[in-house]
């Protein structure tokens, strides 16, 4: 979404797949409808007993934490036995990445309610001419408060749909209904 404000004449249509920060909070946005993910209350309260921020790979490898988490990871979906694995071990293999996620992965776990500090609502409506297509689950945690929004104020330009019987990760859960909208929109 950002990139589309900074470089208008290198894009004709967005897409955007349960995006962050669109919603100005202002015009009452829903940050704090579900937790995306329980652990970010856990390390929220962890803050102060840590000398440093907590590294999710620490916490991950220390022998207290990991059955906790790898449990998480298994049950986090609302999918089959099947999916539930491949993402618990795609999770997993995330673990072994470079500190740099790692330090990543600790602020998107400490904060699973996104709110952006300079939201896109007002400025996609204002400062873009672009067409926006804009996916979310049917029980996506992500505020969609915005995006609704703006396909109201104008439906020509911002269309959003919800993919059925899904979550946050609606593109790997349901592959098929959201490559019939990428065609119907794009092709």
């Amino acid at each position: 979404g950002a990139y589309s404000l900074k470089y208008p004449k290198a894009i004709n249509k967005v897409l955007l797949l349960s995006p962050a920060c669109i919603s100005n909070i202002k015009n009452g946005g829903n940050i704090h409808k579900e937790a995306g993910c329980c652990i970010g209350c856990g390390l929220g309260m962890l803050c102060p007993c840590w000398c440093c921020e907590p590294r999710f790979q620490q916490l991950y490898n220390c022998s207290l934490f990991t059955p906790i988490v790898k449990l998480i990871f298994r049950v986090r979906y609302q999918s089959t036995a099947e999916l539930n694995e491949v993402m618990a071990k795609l999770s997993e293999i995330a673990m072994e990445y470079p500190s740099d996620l790692d330090k990543c992965m600790w602020y998107i776990f400490k904060n699973p309610f996104p709110k952006g500090a300079n939201p896109l609502e007002d400025k996609m409506l204002s400062q873009s001419k672009l067409n926006y297509v804009i996916c979310f689950g049917e029980v996506d945690w992500m505020d969609q408060a915005g995006s609704r929004r703006l396909a109201e104020k104008e439906p020509d330009r911002f269309k959003v749909y919800t993919v059925s019987r899904n979550g946050h990760m609606f593109m790997l859960e349901n592959s098929k209904e959201l490559a019939e909208i990428i065609n119907k929109e794009f092709v």
